[in-house]
Order: C-alpha cells, then structure tokens, then sequence
C-alpha cells in the first residue's frame, strides 16, 4: 500500500474495511465500526487532512457518505476502480 497515492490507500482501507465488517443495507455497505478520521489517518499511513480530502473526493463523486463516525459506501466498483486507476490496471 506504501507505493499508493493518499486517495488510494484511503479506498484499499475501506475496501477492506467493507469486506470484514461491511453490513449490506438499502442505502449501500455500512462498516459496522465507529471510525474516525484519524484512525484511518493512522491506518494508511496518512495525516488527518489528506484523509479528509479524500474523503470528500469520494463523497463529490458519489462513492460514500460520512457521518459523524459513520460510513456507508455506496458504489464499491468505483471504489475500487480508484484504486485500479491508481495501480494502472484497466
């Protein structure tokens, strides 16, 4: 993960995230832990602002909604497709 840009260490973490704790629900996969910014600051590697940004990237384009440590994300496949773009797949 060291070798991925801010924003795509932010998405493998949520996708992984997903993948062990992820509820399915009608407004997309809630991770079922009380997170905050700065424990997924601690967990990428990331300071607590560049998590932020992304943050609000994948909010702007629709890939999660935030609440006070709450988060739901509702497009996986552009998730990870951020994360694809990154690693230069297809």
């Amino acid at each position: 993960m060291a070798t991925l840009a801010g924003h795509a260490r932010v998405a493998v973490r949520l996708l992984e995230l997903a993948s062990r704790y992820g509820l399915a629900g009608s407004a997309g996969t809630e991770i079922a832990l009380p997170l905050s910014q700065d424990e997924i600051a601690d967990w990428t590697g990331l300071s607590r602002p560049a998590v932020a940004r992304a943050l609000a990237e994948f909010r702007r384009i629709g890939c999660v909604t935030t609440g006070r440590r709450r988060l739901v994300i509702t497009d996986l496949v552009g998730l990870q497709s951020c994360v694809e773009t990154e690693r230069g797949q297809p």
